[in-house]
């Protein structure tokens, strides 16, 4: 076993007790909240730096985000998923996946590793269980997968479509035809939640990748308040327009935003999850 394999999954296996002591039930487990940060802190504690999230470039996927937690010593990259929505997102860790593959090559990373939660009702009925089944997946065939139905915000049809509306149009160009799963761990987390991890790596040529075509975009509306002082949402609000809008409403505008959105039934971990880390730092 690879030293960065013991590593790792030690310091899962130190996460997952921590967050089952937090929540039994698993269902109060969120992302940004509790994996990143519990996962950060333990593997500080075993290698005595604080790992980071880093942008590492490739041409083979231009605009990538950061990658969420890179270690320095022994070198591993590795991508944090918590689905808790229904229904759920687990297949996102697919963009993960070949984001991984193609950055670490570019940047010599030989260390990688998908790490995704979710309840046990819902890996039963991802599209994306193979991912963290050892064995090889065609990258081409898991991104064209179906979504029956279509759903999350994004309301793609495949796989490969949501995350490319979701991403605004952003894209792999090339990628390796295949991803080779080389070991799985899977872990309980609380009464009925499961974290699985795959480390994978790239396999076999390089293939130029079916670009998805999506619909011209417009830039998003200036966000103004009504007379009353509320804020009025579209018809239909995408994930896209959240993350354009949020970054240009003034501070008056938050407050009227945030609660149009509850009015139009969002929760409290909707908002967390997908609209407070795009609204302006606070005055």
């Amino acid at each position: 076993m690879d030293p960065a394999d013991d590593l790792i999954f030690d310091a899962f296996d130190a996460l997952v007790a921590r967050l089952t002591r937090m929540d039994p039930s698993g269902a109060a487990i969120r992302e940004r909240q509790h994996l990143d940060p519990f996962f950060k802190d333990e593997l500080e504690r075993l290698v005595g730096t604080r790992p980071v999230a880093k942008k590492l470039h490739t041409p083979h996927f231009p605009g990538l985000g950061a990658v969420d937690v890179v270690v320095s010593e022994p070198r591993a990259l590795i991508e944090l998923k918590w689905s808790y929505l229904i229904p759920d997102k687990i297949f996102e860790a697919v963009w993960d996946a070949i984001k991984l593959a193609l950055v670490g090559l570019e940047h010599h990373y030989t260390a990688l590793y998908v790490a995704a939660g979710a309840s046990k009702s819902a890996w039963a009925a991802t599209e994306s269980a193979d991912l963290f089944r050892a064995g090889q997946v065609n990258t081409i065939e898991m991104w064209q997968r179906p979504l029956v139905p279509p759903r999350s915000p994004n309301r793609g049809k495949t796989v490969g479509e949501d995350l490319v509306v979701g991403g605004r149009g952003n894209q792999p160009v090339r990628v390796p035809a295949e991803l080779q799963v080389q070991l799985v761990r899977t872990l309980g987390v609380g009464e009925n939640h499961e974290l699985r991890v795959a480390r994978i790596a790239p396999h076999g040529d390089f293939v130029e990748w079916p670009r998805i075509e999506i619909p011209a975009t417009h830039p998003a509306p200036k966000p103004t308040l009504g007379a009353d002082g509320s804020f009025e949402l579209p018809r239909r609000v995408t994930q896209r327009w959240i993350e354009a809008i949020s970054p240009a409403l003034s501070p008056d505008q938050v407050a009227p935003f945030l609660n149009a959105l509850r009015l139009r039934g969002w929760n409290e971990d909707e908002l967390q999850e997908r609209v407070f880390p795009y609204l302006p730092p606070a005055q």
